[in-house]
């Protein structure tokens, strides 16, 4: 009765995510629950491809968002340390973003509302609506670019890569 019991639940899971062999986290047709979605699934190595080598994946909590992070040491001189990290907050929308001194920027990504706050002209963050209450923050510290530039990039990565609305 329990195996049958634990089969039933994993199956449930499993049904609302697109198959593993597609090499997508994309949803299927109903939506994930926000508090089951992994940061580290909507961010890959290879999306960072183009920006140098980083290192493995660090995941960590801070406050209410749970967050998978990649770092770059500077290989040289010329080439600038820095982050990219991918947060998910359950209980805060995208209209909770607090401007940080530089303006706050309202655009969408595929249909999803986006707020971009860049903090200083090295570090952006760019929040993706999830759902009414809930966001994905985007964050780029320290480049020696344009950083909102990045964060928009990897917003057109990670958005399809959300459950559906």
């Amino acid at each position: 009765m329990r195996a049958a019991a634990v089969f039933v639940v994993s199956a449930a899971l499993l049904s609302g995510c697109a198959s593993a062999a597609s090499g997508s986290s994309a949803p299927a047709d109903r939506p994930m629950p926000v508090a089951l979605l992994d940061p580290c699934a909507l961010i890959q190595p290879s999306d960072l491809a183009g920006h140098g080598a980083f290192k493995a994946q660090e995941r960590y909590e801070v406050d209410d968002a749970r967050i998978c992070s990649y770092s770059r040491d500077g290989a040289s001189g010329f080439e600038q340390r820095f982050m990219v990290s991918v947060g998910i907050r359950d209980d805060q929308n995208a209209d909770s973003v607090q401007e940080r001194g530089r303006g706050r920027t309202l655009g969408n990504v595929n249909g999803r509302k986006t707020v971009k706050v860049p903090s200083t002209a090295f570090d952006c963050l760019l929040v993706v609506a999830i759902d009414e209450k809930s966001r994905a923050d985007i964050l780029i510290l320290g480049t020696g670019m344009d950083s909102c530039a990045l964060a928009e990039q990897l917003a057109d990565v990670v958005e399809p890569r959300l459950p559906k609305r």
